[in-house]
């Protein structure tokens, strides 16, 4: 938005030749001015905020960031540390953890027990992002409740053999996820 401080002058004087120098002048200042300003409202949301406002995020969440790490996954791990606040749903839970692994992921609950499974090839960075879900999920779940996270990896293969033409084999492998 094109913001001239020569506009906000009354008409009697903006075309005067020592107030359209001093508007000159000063212009630079009042740009960076707003742009600081337009900053400091972005900065003030999870999503809009640049690396500083993020930065400001993790320090309240005392989150260390890697240096490897990218903004957007910064910015979701700001998310998933604001809104892991107790009480919460299933619902709620499911949500989150749909936002975390970016709709890789399912929640079921049975027996006292929180089962979470990872789908690798929907998820990105799943082993990163198991690593990170086993504090959360051992400060989320309910003290009567245990919790158990799984990665599910499904590999295809074609394999051709005597008369058959061509024949697929689907494979689930399981490993094991968290511990006791």
């Amino acid at each position: 938005m094109e913001r001239r401080i020569s506009d906000y002058l009354p008409h009697f004087i903006r075309h005067t030749d020592v107030f359209e120098a001093i508007c000159e002048g000063e212009q630079p200042e009042f740009e960076a001015l707003w742009d600081e300003a337009e900053r400091a409202l972005s900065n003030q949301f999870i999503d809009t905020a640049d690396g500083y406002g993020i930065g400001r995020f993790e320090s309240l969440l005392k989150i260390v960031p890697k240096g490897t790490d990218s903004l957007e996954y910064r910015r979701q791990r700001v998310k998933a540390g604001w809104f892991t606040g107790l009480p919460f749903t299933l619902r709620w839970l499911k949500m989150w953890l749909e936002c975390r692994s970016g709709g890789g992921g399912s929640v079921s609950v049975g027996d006292y027990m929180l089962h979470v499974t990872l789908d690798r090839e929907r998820t990105k960075d799943c082993e990163k992002l198991k690593r990170e879900l086993v504090p959360a999920l051992s400060a989320i779940c309910p003290a009567n409740m245990g919790a158990e996270l799984e990665t599910k990896a499904a590999a295809r293969a074609a394999l051709r053999a005597g008369a058959y033409t061509e024949c697929h084999v689907r494979a689930e492998v399981w490993p094991e996820g968290m511990g006791e």
